[in-house]
């Protein structure tokens, strides 16, 4: 796994409202994540995401 997809895993039990808080907190630091997110959905539109 990299570095950025196992720098956020949550918590073995996360609460909710505290997962959303932190992954909110994450993207909020490292927005270049969430533009890599968004445009691999663009990338694949309606197609399966394939395996890792």
């Amino acid at each position: 796994m990299g570095e950025t997809s196992s720098s956020w895993l949550p918590p073995p039990r996360p609460k909710p409202g505290g997962y959303a808080g932190a992954l909110f907190d994450y993207h909020r630091a490292h927005p270049e994540a969430l533009r890599l997110l968004l445009w691999e959905a663009l990338e694949l539109g309606e197609d399966p995401v394939p395996e890792e």
